[in-house]
């Protein structure tokens, strides 16, 4: 995400965020049911449905990952630079490539292209 200067979507945290509060929930739920008997199959239908939208969020941001990676093309060769991408801060990144041409502009994942 760094050297693509792609920037998360606020829905993808959102998301994760859900997805993080299920499997809590989830979790929470199977220890009251290891204490309380009668609360085993709330906690497998809540465990049950916190897999799901687990798997279902990780694969979207497989599938944008891959999409992004595929259609989108690198800010700068690297190499020509003399620099590996993670060797310096961003921001130094961002002034060398100011005298080729500017930064590329910021996407979003998600966003399906630059904003």
């Amino acid at each position: 995400m760094d050297t693509r200067d792609i920037a998360p979507d606020p829905c993808d945290a959102k998301l994760i965020r859900l997805s993080n509060c299920l499997q809590m929930l989830s979790c929470l739920c199977n220890i009251l049911a290891m204490i309380v008997p009668e609360f085993e199959d709330i906690a497998e239908v809540i465990d049950f449905v916190a897999d799901v939208v687990t798997a279902i969020v990780s694969s979207c941001m497989l599938a944008q990952t891959n999409l992004e990676l595929k259609s989108q093309p690198r800010p700068a060769d690297w190499s020509k630079m003399g620099q590996h991408p993670r060797s310096c801060s961003k921001e130094m990144r961002n002034t060398q490539n100011e005298g080729q041409g500017g930064v590329p502009q910021q996407m979003q994942m998600g966003g399906g292209g630059y904003r």
